[in-house]
Order: structure tokens, then C-alpha cells, then sequence
């Protein structure tokens, strides 16, 4: 089963960035950059989902998923491993993330954020479409090694 999200980039991203930057950027330690994205340095591991586009965008595009915390473990969702893949074309980003659970009641803040925080970085051009996607099914294989550790594992 797949369920596709496509939202217009304007008031419902607007609305779920403020109710979830109330809830689960109070749990993450982030270094900011002047626009509040988390600055990546080249000491940072790259992350683990295929990335297809321009390199310009990349570093942008993996800062601001960065940005989007799940609430529940208090970590970001590429260090959960929830995000699957990004694909950049000239008018598109289409990005495959999944979650924890079928059962997550945070799914649709997840989805609203990640619309957000894409929004913050990419061109007013493009269009973001963000896929939720059972699977393959998540596990706690696609966890960084720094959720890893943080979870004690």
C-alpha cells in the first residue's frame, strides 16, 4: 500500500511547522546556520538514502530534512532512517519516506514538516511531493549510528 501526499506550499505547511516546531525541536540539539537549518559540516556522515539531482541542492536538501524531529524518539527522521530516497528534477523534488509504524499518530505532523522544511530551501518553482511508503518496511538497520547510540543500542 502506498498513500501520496501532495500538498500546495502554502498555508496547511505553514501550520503544521509552527505546531511542530512547538513539540519536537525542544528535544534536538541542533547547530544552526543564520536561516536556523542545521548546519552540516564534512565531518558529518553522508546519509543513508539515495539521493538522485543536482549536487547544488543536496547539502540544502539533507540540512532541512534534518530539521524534522520525530516527536516520539526525539531524533531526526534521516537518523531514524525514515526517509527512503530523493529524486530532484528540474521542477520536482519527490522525496520516499516511510515510518516507524502504520500506527504512527505523527505521521501526517512528519509529512507536513518535511513539506516545510523543503519549502525553507529549495527554489519557488519547484514542487514537493512527498511519499509515504510501507515498502520495504522499516527496521532498526536503517538507524544511523548515532540514533543507534543515542538509543543505546
Amino acid at each position: 500500500m502506498t498513500l501520496t501526499v501532495v500538498k500546495a506550499r502554502a498555508g496547511r505547511a505553514r501550520e503544521n511547522r509552527a505546531r511542530s516546531h512547538e513539540t519536537a525541536h525542544l528535544h534536538l540539539r541542533r547547530r544552526a546556520d543564520p536561516r536556523g537549518l542545521t548546519a552540516l559540516h564534512e565531518t558529518d556522515p553522508p546519509a543513508a538514502y539515495p539521493y538522485e539531482g543536482p549536487q547544488a541542492l543536496r547539502r540544502p536538501i539533507e540540512a532541512a530534512l534534518r530539521q524534522v524531529v520525530d516527536p516520539e524518539v526525539a531524533m531526526t527522521i534521516v537518523d531514524v532512517g525514515l526517509v527512503y530516497g530523493v529524486a530532484v528534477s528540474d521542477d520536482r523534488v519527490h522525496v520516499r519516506m516511510t515510518m516507524t509504524s502504520a500506527a504512527c499518530p505523527v505521521a501526517e505532523l512528519l509529512l507536513g514538516e518535511v513539506e516545510a522544511e523543503l519549502e525553507r530551501v529549495l527554489p519557488p518553482r519547484m514542487k514537493i511531493h512527498v511519499e509515504l511508503v510501507w515498502e520495504p518496511a522499516w527496521t532498526t538497520d536503517r538507524m544511523s549510528p548515532q540514533a543507534k547510540a543515542f538509543m543505546g543500542w
